[in-house]
């Protein structure tokens, strides 16, 4: 199994339970984690952590639309959206390291109230709603544009904005994406199908039934899995970890009326399609 989408780097994750955390997810049959980033710390983090776990924890780097506000203990205390200036060094880390990236991401929009309304939006000037939704499809398409010039997969994120971003990926002509835990209509989901995108499904699923809603409608040839560690778990309020993805793999078999390999196998060549950099060496004949 391979978890598309998780959050692995401190704060979010304490750097004491990070290697318990790897160990258990190896233990659980994962073969693969992409961490993904939500702003230039956490990037830097990950391509750490991504030399300790070797072919294991693969290294995406982006910058999410809706920033954290931490207090002086690094724990999250709102949000605010991100703005074009928070970009500053970021595409220079992502060229020096482009080697390595096997992905862009998390990038996205979102365009939730508290987000958009958030008093720290107001950081120049005073911004209205539009403003913010303006300024957040210009860091998208930045970040989307670098993606595709060197042909990485987008791992986007969309709420309550999901035709929104659908849109935006579509008149970039945008080929590699995987829309992380899809929130939108199914109208919108068959507009992200016909553009050939893939949909991750978190575990979450058991509880959501959006989230099923959505499992029915996608075809498990654009399918992969996910965590979001340590959000959207299958129990709300707890701290969700990779080993949990298992969940996740056996409700898509529920719904789909098949077996827990067959999930498990098809979700899994999805992701070396998506990102062929995670795919694991077999060596020639004249290697050996």
């Amino acid at each position: 199994m391979i978890d598309i989408h998780a959050h692995i780097y401190p704060p979010t994750i304490p750097a004491d339970s990070i290697n318990p955390l790897v160990q258990r997810a190896k233990a659980a049959g994962l073969t693969s984690i992409l961490s993904v980033s939500e702003n230039l710390v956490d990037a830097r983090h990950i391509l750490r952590l991504s030399i300790q776990y070797p072919n294991f924890l693969f290294p995406c780097a982006g910058l999410h639309p809706a920033q954290p506000l931490r207090d002086a203990d690094g724990a999250v205390i709102g949000y605010r959206s991100v703005f074009e200036s928070d970009l500053e060094g970021f595409f220079e880390f992502m060229e020096e390291n482009i080697s390595r990236l096997v992905g862009i991401g998390e990038i996205g929009l979102d365009f939730t109230i508290p987000v958009l309304t958030s008093p720290h939006n107001n950081h120049a000037r005073p911004m209205t709603d539009e403003d913010v939704k303006t300024e957040q499809r210009k860091v998208f398409a930045r970040q989307a544009r670098f993606a595709i010039q060197n042909d990485l997969a987008l791992n986007v994120h969309s709420r309550s904005a999901g035709h929104h971003a659908i849109k935006l990926l579509g008149e970039l002509d945008a080929k590699k994406v995987v829309l992380h835990a899809f929130d939108g209509a199914l109208k919108y989901v068959r507009q992200g199908l016909a553009l050939g995108y893939y949909f991750s499904i978190p575990t979450s699923v058991v509880r959501t039934p959006q989230q099923q809603a959505l499992v029915e409608e996608v075809p498990l040839e654009l399918m992969l899995l996910e965590s979001d560690t340590p959000c959207l778990g299958p129990e709300r309020g707890v701290s969700n970890v990779p080993s949990n993805l298992h969940i996740a793999a056996q409700e898509i078999a529920r719904i789909k009326n098949v077996d827990l390999e067959t999930v498990i196998n098809q979700t899994t060549e999805n992701a070396y399609k998506l990102f062929p950099k995670i795919r694991p060496h077999r060596p020639a004949l004249s290697d050996v």
